[in-house]
């Protein structure tokens, strides 16, 4: 996005409502309102926060397809347990200082992502699999077994 370009704000309620205004005076501090329209209300950030929205929504639809792979309902009582303390531990960091408990949560989730990618490449390894048997023999023409 080239800073001489001009960005219209669409917010009706900003004062500079549908005034032009250059994408480098967007970034100078003193125009926080002018950045935040630009990041949340023109039609590049809706179709980005729309992307990402899509992206958890079906990062997160996914697991349900995986159930077979995680083994859910076969989770250890003891591992149950020990997710529920970890949940009852991260409230707790919450009520007690709210940096400290996204601080921890930050933590969870980035191992999360870290512990994820063996699932995760076993998911593409399969999708290549058969996207190669479908490109070398078609559709199959039986139904699931």
């Amino acid at each position: 996005m080239s800073l001489n370009k001009d960005f219209i704000i669409q917010n009706e309620e900003h004062p500079n409502f549908m005034k032009p205004i250059a994408l480098a005076d967007v970034k100078q501090g003193n125009y926080k309102d002018n950045w935040w329209s630009a990041v949340f209300l023109s039609s590049a950030g809706i179709m980005l926060m729309r992307f990402i929205a899509f992206a958890y929504l079906y990062h997160y639809l996914n697991w349900f397809s995986k159930t077979e792979i995680i083994r859910w309902h076969k989770v250890p009582k003891i591992r149950f347990v020990g997710v529920i303390a970890l949940w009852i531990v991260a409230c707790g960091l919450y009520i007690y200082d709210y940096a400290i408990g996204l601080s921890f949560l930050f933590f969870l989730s980035f191992t999360h992502v870290l512990l994820e990618f063996p699932l995760n490449i076993t998911s593409i390894i399969g999708i290549g699999k058969e996207t190669r048997s479908i490109l070398k023999s078609g559709f199959s023409k039986k139904g699931p077994k």
